[in-house]
């Protein structure tokens, strides 16, 4: 099949007995498709117009090699995280002259940790793995879904164990965001597999326009997770709880963050705006009642990253993608 703008063919619609709609396709540029007489054809609605694909696609092998003989571990394993987020089935590590004892531990340790991907092959050259996942079974939407709630709790949690100066809390945080990329990973995932294939997003519960709107999500909520790693690694490193009257502003101003982030997604732009206004302006409080009655002790680069990451958060409240939909 040809995907080249210069392959595209404009044809008329045709009214066929006053209750069908029929369209015809020159021959040789069907052929040249792949398309034979007798194909079942899937129309898809998307924005502004009509996408046609074939209702059985021809077998796509999506595949990734990774030679792992020059590399070491750690780019191994980033390749191994892109060849899933790009969307192949089936993931091969090879060395020719047998994995050592590290790359095998931290590949297979990193496969383990994408959904649906499973080990099935591990011998002394190689390590391949499988897409086991059946695409019917999960929803972009519900993954998305869950990726908010994790990823602002936690930003909620790391500001309450840099309150509280709560260790396990914090570490808990740490923890957590490991399984906030995973999801980001699949979400991703989805999304280019769908770029690929129309039919994909379909079996995700989602059109491309959802799809997209997903992805858009999901790389917004990962900078969330990634602000509340920080605001947590944070409270490991101070050597005592914030004063008392500290506490109070700084929580109602991830408060309001939270609600602000929980606003832009519902499409309340108009609230987003506002809610958000009034969480930069109790930051811009704190920071000013800090300076007024001098530093806080030997933590007061620690009070500044906090700051800074829960104003970074509020920032990202408004790129958030627009939930309404497309006429």
């Amino acid at each position: 099949m040809t995907d080249t703008p210069d392959d595209s063919v404009e044809r008329n619609l045709q009214l066929t007995g006053n209750t069908t709609f029929t369209i015809s396709l020159p021959k040789r540029w069907a052929i040249d498709q792949g398309l034979e007489a007798g194909d079942s054809m899937h129309l898809y609605p998307y924005r502004d117009r009509v996408v046609m694909a074939p209702g059985s696609l021809e077998s796509t092998d999506r595949r990734a090699h990774i030679n792992a003989s020059s590399l070491d571990a750690t780019v191994v394993c980033q390749r191994i995280r892109e060849a899933y987020t790009s969307g192949n089935d089936r993931i091969e590590v090879t060395d020719a002259d047998g994995l050592d004892r590290q790359l095998r531990r931290e590949t297979t340790r990193t496969i383990d940790r994408l959904v649906g991907m499973a080990i099935h092959v591990e011998d002394r050259e190689e390590i391949v793995a499988h897409d086991l996942l059946d695409p019917t079974d999960v929803s972009l939407a519900q993954s998305t879904a869950q990726l908010r709630q994790h990823a602002l709790e936690s930003h909620r949690q790391a500001t309450e164990a840099f309150c509280t100066n709560d260790e396990t809390l914090a570490n808990g945080v740490r923890n957590r965001v490991s399984d906030v990329d995973r999801q980001i990973s699949f979400v991703t995932r989805g999304f280019h597999r769908g770029l690929e294939d129309v039919t994909e997003v379909s079996r995700l519960d989602a059109d491309r326009s959802s799809a997209f709107h997903s992805y858009q999500t999901a790389r917004t909520l990962g900078a969330v997770a990634a602000h509340a790693e920080r605001i947590a690694t944070a409270s490991l490193s101070q050597s005592a709880p914030p004063a008392d009257d500290l506490v109070a502003p700084l929580e109602a101003a991830e408060a309001d963050v939270r609600a602000a982030f929980q606003l832009a997604l519902s499409g309340a732009t108009e609230q987003t705006i506002t809610t958000r206004a009034s969480a930069l302006e109790a930051i811009d409080d704190l920071e000013q009642t800090l300076t007024d009655d001098g530093s806080p002790g030997a933590d007061t680069f620690l009070w500044g990253l906090v700051l800074e990451n829960i104003r970074r958060t509020a920032e990202l409240s408004t790129e958030l993608p627009h939930t309404h939909t497309h006429d």
